[in-house]
Parts: C-alpha cells; sequence; structure tokens
C-alpha cells in the first residue's frame, strides 16, 4: 500500500499552517493506518481500523473507502483527542489495499465550523456532510 498526498488538501495545508509537524503528522498516521490493517488481515479478532466509517463507493474496479480519524501532532504538540481530524480514502483492489488518500485535514477545534469547497459552497464539519465535501473535491480537483 502506498501513502498519496493528492491534490485534495493543498487548501488545509495552507489552512493549517501553525501545524510545523503537518506533513509528518499524516505519514505518521498512514504508518499507524498500513500497520492496521496487517494486524486486521493477520489476526482472527476484529481490529478496528479507524475512529468511523463513512462510506464507500466503486470506482471502474476499485474499491474506495472513506474513513475518519484522530491523530495526534508534534509540532505544537496535541493529543488525538485535541489534534486532527483526518478524513481518507482507501483504495481496495480484490480485498487488497493500494492507496491512502487524505481528503479532508482539519483541527478539533473546528468540528462543526463550515468548511469552504471547491465548488465555493461551505458545509459543517460533521459526519452528515463529509460525502458532500469529499464530492465536491471530487468533481472540481
Amino acid at each position: 500500500m502506498e501513502y498519496s498526498q493528492g491534490p485534495y488538501i493543498k487548501s488545509d495545508l495552507k489552512r493549517l499552517k501553525k501545524i510545523k509537524s503537518l506533513e509528518d503528522d499524516l505519514e505518521n498516521h498512514f504508518k499507524i493506518f498500513r500497520g492496521k490493517i496487517g494486524e486486521l488481515i493477520n489476526s482472527e479478532y476484529n481490529v478496528p481500523l479507524a475512529q468511523a466509517f463513512l462510506y464507500e463507493t466503486k470506482v471502474d474496479s476499485v474499491s474506495v473507502y472513506f474513513y475518519k480519524d484522530r491523530s495526534a501532532t508534534i509540532n505544537p504538540f496535541m493529543s488525538p483527542s485535541s489534534g486532527l481530524r483526518i478524513v481518507f480514502a482507501l483504495f481496495v483492489k480484490d480485498r487488497k489495499p493500494l492507496k491512502y488518500v487524505p481528503f479532508i485535514v482539519f483541527l478539533s477545534k473546528e468540528e462543526g465550523d463550515r468548511y469552504n469547497c471547491p465548488d465555493n459552497k461551505k458545509y459543517p464539519l460533521k459526519s452528515s456532510s463529509f460525502k458532500k465535501i469529499i464530492e465536491s473535491k471530487l468533481k472540481h480537483l
């Protein structure tokens, strides 16, 4: 499985420029998530992959699963409960994970705030709106 930052979080990186370790924090989240997938494959127990599963879609023969998870930040230090919220996609083909792509990155204190989408609409940062935000980003980027 590979990590791809993709074009979807460029505006989030600019907005969160005070988090100096943001790109490293995203890559660390990927490494932790990759480890959880390894545990899930090699375990007889049901290991939770992320805090919340949002939805699934198909693109050709590839399944795309969207998750929301919490992550700590290094600089400045914030625990997962007060740190980042990452909405990311996991691309899977033939039950094999191919790619991890973050789609929305925000701080816990921004939950519920309005998020500016590429189609100039604003949606609140909450679970019921993530699908609309993701679809807007997919259409316009």
